[in-house]
């Protein structure tokens, strides 16, 4: 089992130890008197000592959450629960209704679990967006206005809907806020420097499952927790993509070419009782035709192939007012089929490997910039956005 050593220096008179996930070994090294664990929720406040620099270091153990263990686990009760099940009396029935439908072929605790996340974070009903999020009226529930109204939120509406669907199945939910891993800041020192800023703020649900404490979920679209049972790597090959793309642009070129040919067959059939004469200049024209029109055909789905990817994001930022965000994903999904992404791999880090591999993406670093700034910070989109994300798309080397 893998495990990491951590070193902390309080610089403020903080008593509330963050604890990574899994099994931890505390040391106080100086200016605490002590600490209180409570085993149920998992935390740790700490006894401190105003009078010492206040330092402690922890052994933590990557922990380990098999899918095949965690089914057997069953649903944990008690009172010491209660406060993880606890609801609004006001909460529309059809919240408990929609939770009770989506796992009712779920036999187990985490099958339900599951269910309920994988609504949230692959169905087409739901959009990412803090832009375009809707806040509820003063009459209106916030997780039922989200469900069934306007369906469009960022992560604190996903892990909330899901943190309370889960209650209402009677399972031990609560919600988490934090930070996404940060940008490691390049050194040749051994040990990694993380900056972590007010964009990598994130929230997410955990359930409790007894033996193993409180697991992260991720239900929020386009997010992963490394810490999450069985989070896969999405193992996308550009082979496949590249296939598809191509077979649709075959798809288009024969049936232009059997419209052509059922015209000429219409054109034959009425030439057929004239003069020879006639009949053989309707020929000739008809190869005339052909002779002019294959090579247009074939520029244009040579163009379609290499530029059809760039002619896309043109009409994404040329028909919106927001062309970063709508744009940044578009651009996303088509690196993510060159060079895939790995499991919680922040956004900053993978364009750092893109750009390494293709150095001529240099603005991509920008974008990604921009982008994080604008979805987590609320910073406005600047006007050269779009040139940027046209600039990237342009020089977007040609799938292999």
């Amino acid at each position: 089992m893998h495990r990491q050593e951590i070193e902390i220096t309080f610089e403020s008179l903080d008593t509330y130890l963050p604890l990574p996930y899994g099994n931890s070994q505390i040391t106080l090294n100086s200016g605490f008197a002590g600490f209180v664990y409570f085993e149920n929720s998992q935390r740790v406040n700490l006894l401190v000592n105003e009078e010492e620099t206040r330092k402690l270091s922890m052994i933590s153990a990557v922990p380990e959450f098999p899918i095949s263990a965690l089914q057997q686990v069953g649903v944990t009760q008690g009172e010491d629960f209660d406060n993880y099940l606890r609801l609004p009396g006001s909460l529309p029935q059809r919240v408990a209704d929609l939770a009770k439908e989506l796992t009712q072929d779920a036999v187990t605790m985490y099958d339900k679990v599951n269910a309920i996340e994988s609504y949230l974070n692959s169905s087409p009903e739901f959009r990412y967006s803090k832009v375009d999020v809707v806040a509820p009226l003063l009459d209106q529930d916030y997780v039922d206005q989200f469900l069934f109204e306007s369906k469009v939120g960022y992560c604190d509406n996903f892990s909330t809907a899901m943190v309370v669907m889960l209650r209402t199945l009677g399972i031990p939910a609560r919600w988490a806020k934090g930070f996404s891993p940060g940008t490691a800041i390049p050194s040749f020192e051994e040990r990694k420097t993380y900056e972590i800023k007010n964009l990598n703020a994130h929230s997410w649900p955990e359930v409790y499952f007894a033996g193993y404490g409180w697991i992260p979920f991720e239900p929020t679209p386009s997010f992963t927790n490394p810490a999450r049972p069985g989070t896969p790597e999405e193992e996308v090959t550009s082979s496949s993509f590249a296939s598809s793309e191509v077979t649709e642009a075959s798809t288009t070129t024969t049936t232009t070419q059997s419209s052509e040919s059922q015209g000429s067959t219409s054109e034959s059939s009425q030439v057929q009782n004239e003069q020879d004469a006639e009949d053989s200049t309707a020929t000739t024209n008809r190869k005339i035709s052909w002779l002019v029109l294959g090579p247009i055909l074939l520029i244009g789905a040579l163009v379609v192939y290499r530029y059809g990817a760039y002619w896309g994001m043109w009409l994404l930022c040329r028909f919106t007012t927001q062309p970063l965000a709508k744009g940044y994903p578009y651009l996303l999904r088509h690196l993510e089929r060159r060079i895939p992404r790995k499991s919680g791999e922040t956004l900053l880090a993978y364009s750092e490997k893109v750009v390494a591999q293709w150095p001529e993406l240099a603005a991509l670093m920008e974008l990604t910039r921009r982008y994080e700034s604008s979805l987590y910070g609320g910073q406005k989109e600047t006007t050269d956005s779009r040139e940027l994300l046209l600039t990237v798309m342009k020089e977007l080397p040609k799938k292999r």
